[in-house]
């Protein structure tokens, strides 16, 4: 590989870095705001910041190559298995409690109801 080769490589792999910290900004508003709906929405949220930092280590130590760090992008590619399951859940519960009009999966909500006439 070249010396221009492996610069363009470093150039584009810190570039995608510097664009995933648009993304973790977006993704800790929304970890944030998730934190008055319900513990499992809040743990999707949590494993995507997880993926996204993972992601930022991995790319933004890159070599001077251009190959990113193989440890980050493990631990990135586990945190977003984990996500999928989660998200998954989260689509099940959300289908079948609503369908069922009863909490056959539960999503432990974060906020107590206020009753009706209180307020």
């Amino acid at each position: 590989m070249s010396v221009v080769a492996a610069q363009a490589g470093h150039t584009v792999t810190q570039a995608l870095g510097v664009f995933l910290i648009a993304w973790l900004v977006v993704t800790l508003i929304f970890t944030v705001v998730s934190l008055g709906t319900n513990l499992v929405t809040v743990t999707a949220f949590v494993l995507l910041d997880i993926t996204i930092v993972s992601l930022l280590v991995a790319y933004l130590g890159a070599s001077a190559a251009g190959a990113p760090q193989s440890a980050a992008l493990h631990i990135a590619g586990y945190a977003e298995i984990i996500l999928a399951g989660v998200a998954f859940y989260i689509v099940l519960a959300e289908l079948a409690n609503e369908t069922m009009g009863r909490a056959l999966f539960p999503l432990f909500p974060l906020t107590r109801s206020v009753p009706a006439d209180v307020t």
